[in-house]
C-alpha cells in the first residue's frame, strides 16, 4: 500500500499549492510558499529527536494507521464542503464570510507531508550537516510551492476551475484514505516500507499534469469544440 501513501503525499501537496492561488495576484503564493519553508525549518529540532524508521513503524501499526485515515478523511470531507462554498460564493449576490476565511487555512496535512519529506531528506543525507539539510529543506519547500502554485494558476486561470480542482482533490485523498485503511486491514505489519518508487509517482505526476492541461483546454475551447461537434 505503499503507492497508495505515496498518492496522498502528491494529492496533498496539489491541494496545498492550488489553495495559494486563491488570494489576489501573487501574494497567497508568497505566503503559503513562506508557511511551508517555516513548517520545515520549525519540525527540524522535532527530526533531530526522531528516529529515522518513524514512519516506517508508524504505517505497520494499525492504531496509527487509522488515526492518520480518520484525519486525513476529516480534512478532505470538510475541504469538500469549503470548495462548494467557495464556488458558492463565487456566483451567489451575498457572500458568505465564514467561507471567505476558512477556505485561507493551509490544513493539518501539509504539517505532516513535510515533516515526512524532510525526515527522509535527512535519511538520505546521512553525514551532511544537520543546519544545511533544514535550510535545504526549507528552501526546496518554498520555491516547491511557489513553482507549482504559478503552474497552476497559469494553466487554469479561470478561478472557478481551480476551486473544482480542489473539491477533485480532497474527493481523491478521501478515496485514499478509504483504500489505505481498507489495504492495511490483514497487511502484514512487520515490513512495511514507505519506500518512494519513483516511477510510478512521475506516471502518477504525468497523468495528473496531463489530465489539468486537458481540462483546461476543453474550458478554454469548449466553443470552439461544439461547434465542431454540432456541424458533425
Amino acid at each position: 500500500m505503499e503507492i497508495v501513501f505515496q498518492f496522498i503525499l502528491v494529492a496533498g501537496v496539489l491541494k496545498y499549492s492550488s489553495k495559494a492561488t486563491f488570494f489576489d495576484g501573487y501574494r497567497g503564493i508568497w505566503h503559503y510558499s513562506l508557511i511551508g519553508g517555516a513548517i520545515a525549518m520549525a519540525s527540524y529540532p522535532i527530526i533531530l529527536h526522531t528516529d529515522s524508521d518513524f514512519f516506517d513503524k508508524l504505517m505497520s501499526d494499525k492504531g496509527s494507521v487509522s488515526n492518520i485515515v480518520v484525519v486525513i478523511t476529516i480534512e478532505a470531507i470538510v475541504g469538500m464542503f469549503i470548495s462548494i462554498g467557495m464556488l458558492h460564493n463565487l456566483f451567489a449576490a451575498k457572500t458568505n464570510k465564514w467561507i471567505s476565511v476558512l477556505k485561507l487555512i493551509p490544513g493539518v496535512l501539509i504539517i505532516g507531508i513535510v515533516f515526512y519529506t524532510e525526515l527522509m531528506l535527512f535519511r538520505a543525507m546521512a553525514g551532511v550537516s544537520f543546519h544545511w539539510i533544514a535550510i535545504t529543506a526549507s528552501i526546496s519547500v518554498m520555491l516547491a510551492t511557489a513553482l507549482l502554485s504559478l503552474m497552476l494558476k497559469y494553466v487554469l486561470p479561470d478561478i472557478s476551475t481551480r476551486y473544482e480542482m480542489k473539491f477533485l482533490l480532497n474527493l481523491l485523498l478521501l478515496i485514499l484514505a478509504i483504500l489505505l485503511n481498507a489495504g492495511l486491514a490483514d497487511y502484514n505489519t512487520g515490513h512495511y516500507e514507505a519506500n518512494t518508487d519513483y516511477t510510478k509517482l512521475l506516471v502518477f505526476g504525468g497523468v495528473a499534469i496531463l489530465g489539468f492541461i486537458s481540462g483546461w483546454l476543453l474550458f478554454k475551447y469548449k466553443r470552439i469544440i461544439y461547434k465542431i461537434l454540432k456541424l458533425r
